[in-house]
């Protein structure tokens, strides 16, 4: 007797025979399909590797820096310019896209070893193997060329920099010496302690003067009151009591007056020979009045013609001596107070420059400075511009094929 599981089984067969012949000829079908179809041909991945590289001989600090920063702008993107692939893709005449489609680029990790991977996948093995070496040859070249054009645009900025550099450099040294040509006798008078003893001077040179001035103003107060004539008036009677004319016409006049005064009781007025003296008596009165405005308009004097000549043209010898004493203490006193005058606003001057001192000393210090910065910075180009220039002459590629 059959169990009743194998009855099951052959009955479940019987319904659905047809399914399963058609799953097994499908099967069938597809698998001859794919046993039929032609082996794909295989992908060769040819690897090679860069190594970074430091310069072995190195006379430039710009150059080291250069190299470094040449290291840090390796990167996919600049090793696969566009002039990097087309220089390959021509060499090799395939097509740019290909290239980059069939190119990686694989940067190292900080932990890990130091290279840089340049995969490239092509059917042909060889054609792969000469594509990686021909990529490696133009980043190495373009590693270079990137170090170089990176160098001459350093040169470049700093030969636009230099002239302004230079220009600002020779306008602060001309401020610096435009200024001590003003106030570089002050400073330096400071310095050397000639101000602090210009100050002590002329204050001793007015002590001096003042006490000049004292003696002769007691002097000169003294004669006035002696004489009762002021400087201007003693002037005036010794000029007119010296001159030997107006002596002799005073003389006549005195003579003329002591004729009329004896005839006077003899003749009347009107008698002609009266008339004759007061005629010669005004003549020689007026030749008085000329001669001493002769004599006292001579060197600049300019007072008045006193009313009475006469009077003022008869000091004796003694009070003439005394008159002209007064006149030259009047000459002598107005120059010490000049002198006095004079030396106070020396010292005021003086005072005001030592009073200004620390500001001239601090604007020379501050113009001193900013030439000292101007050519700290122009030196410190002219010393970047030669060093960038032997790094230039230096330079070599951050990489290498290892």
């Amino acid at each position: 007797m059959t169990p009743p599981f194998v009855t099951r089984y052959l009955i479940a067969l019987n319904q659905h025979k047809l399914i399963g012949f058609a799953t097994f000829f499908l099967i069938t079908g597809i698998s001859g399909i794919v046993a039929i179809q032609p082996t794909p041909a295989p992908i060769y991945r040819a690897e090679g590797r860069l190594i970074y590289t430091t310069p072995v001989k190195v006379f430039s600090q710009t150059g080291i820096q250069i190299s470094e920063q040449g290291k840090q702008r390796a990167t996919p993107e600049t090793l696969l310019a566009e002039n990097v692939v087309k220089e390959v893709a021509a060499g090799m005449q395939v097509s740019s896209k290909d290239i980059v489609k069939n190119t990686q680029v694989k940067l190292p990790k900080a932990e890990g070893p130091q290279f840089i991977s340049v995969i490239y996948r092509d059917k042909n093995k060889e054609i792969s193997a000469t594509i990686v070496q021909m990529l490696m040859e133009r980043m190495v070249e373009q590693s270079r060329f990137i170090n170089t054009s990176q160098l001459r645009r350093i040169i470049k900025v700093i030969e636009e920099r230099l002239p302004k550099a230079e220009q600002e450099l020779r306008e602060a040294e001309q401020k610096l010496e435009q200024y001590d040509r003003v106030q570089g006798p002050a400073l330096f008078a400071a310095q050397d302690g000639t101000l602090v003893g210009g100050i002590t001077g002329s204050q001793q040179q007015q002590r001096s003067l003042e006490i000049q001035l004292e003696g002769v103003e007691a002097q000169y107060s003294s004669l006035i009151e002696r004489l009762g004539l002021t400087p201007d008036q003693a002037y005036t009677s010794s000029a007119l009591s010296a001159d030997p004319i107006i002596a002799s016409l005073r003389a006549q006049i005195l003579d003329t007056e002591t004729q009329m005064e004896l005839l006077k009781g003899q003749l009347r007025p009107q008698h002609p020979t009266m008339i004759e003296l007061r005629k010669q008596q005004q003549t020689y009165e007026t030749l008085l009045q000329a001669r001493a405005a002769e004599v006292l308009g001579g060197n600049g004097f300019t007072s008045p013609l006193p009313s009475q000549i006469r009077q003022d043209s008869t000091l004796d010898p003694a009070r003439q001596a005394l008159a002209n004493q007064l006149v030259a203490l009047q000459t002598q006193r107005e120059a010490l107070q000049r002198q006095l005058a004079a030396t106070q606003r020396t010292e005021q001057e003086l005072r005001q420059q030592y009073q200004q001192l620390p500001n001239k000393q601090l604007e020379r210090g501050r113009l001193a400075q900013q030439v000292t910065f101007k050519q700290e910075f122009y030196n410190r180009l002219q010393a970047a511009l030669a060093d960038t220039k032997i790094a230039e002459a230096e330079t070599e590629s951050s990489l290498a094929i290892a």
